[in-house]
């Protein structure tokens, strides 16, 4: 529908144009916008089902600010841009803008996420450590209060301990288990379209896994340290689960049928 681009070109914004234009480009805004959030979700702590959604109206008003307040690499304001990429006319024409106005969507979603959420390996410090299981402590909780040379000794004898136990527990990891912890370790969603393939399973089968997983570790852990106090233990726990997570990437790197998760992540 090029005609919906030329009235909305223009009349600069979408809010000046007739219902038409407007729900069009809006419905057109509303499905790329919400592809690439999905797709970039993994480079961030978010999880898919907390996806911010907004109105195809509001994705085509960040649009149009991105056209306002950005230029291209050669000087040149990002909506002429666009349209000097219609050389042709009728479906050649709209296919130019269309593209092009892909990428500009593209780039405010890639912008919105890095400006508005944290990455993937940032967690806040509320939150909770383990499974309801182990209690309400988070990972604030398990911080020291200041650090000494007793502390950093400390630290380091608790990451060679982890260490040494996820070496010991990791040969006996399930698969799906240690594809859990490949997800994790690539920063991708565990509702992932491809990691739900590999997993044959939803999301919320791999949530379990991971969450039964962590729990296991610090129950054993438990069992092992009877006279250790609680939070010590958890942070053991804690510790090392991340090595074992860090373990999978040479894992990964072996599994043929994973070979596009690194493609993903751009590793």
């Amino acid at each position: 529908m090029l005609e919906a681009w030329i009235e909305w070109k223009r009349r600069c914004a979408l809010g000046l144009c007739e219902n038409e234009t407007r729900e069009h480009l809006a419905k057109f805004a509303y499905a790329r916008f919400d592809n690439y959030l999905k797709r970039y979700a993994h480079r961030t702590n978010l999880d898919a089902s907390d996806l911010p959604t907004l109105q195809g109206s509001d994705a085509w008003h960040l649009v149009e600010t991105q056209l306002v307040t950005a230029n291209t690499g050669e000087g040149k304001r990002y909506k002429d841009w666009l349209f000097d990429r219609a050389n042709g006319t009728g479906e050649s024409a709209l296919g130019a803008i269309e593209s092009g106005a892909t990428l500009l969507l593209r780039s405010v979603v890639k912008e919105l996420l890095r400006r508005e959420f944290s990455p993937p390996n940032m967690l806040s410090s509320s939150t909770a450590a383990f499974g309801d299981e182990y209690g309400t402590l988070t990972i604030e909780d398990l911080l020291p209060g200041s650090i000494d040379p007793v502390d950093e000794v400390a630290a380091r004898e608790f990451k060679e301990l982890a260490q040494a136990r996820a070496g010991e527990l990791f040969s006996s990891l399930a698969w799906r288990e240690k594809l859990v912890l490949f997800a994790k370790c690539l920063g991708l969603s565990l509702a992932h379209p491809e990691v739900e393939a590999a997993a044959e399973c939803r999301k919320s089968v791999l949530n379990a896994c991971y969450r039964d997983l962590a729990q296991r570790i610090a129950g054993d852990l438990s069992t092992a340290y009877p006279e250790e106090e609680r939070d010590a233990v958890l942070l053991l726990a804690m510790l090392t689960l991340n090595e074992c997570t860090e373990l999978t990437r040479t894992w990964g790197k072996s599994e043929k049928r994973l070979a596009r998760f690194f493609t993903l992540t751009g590793e």
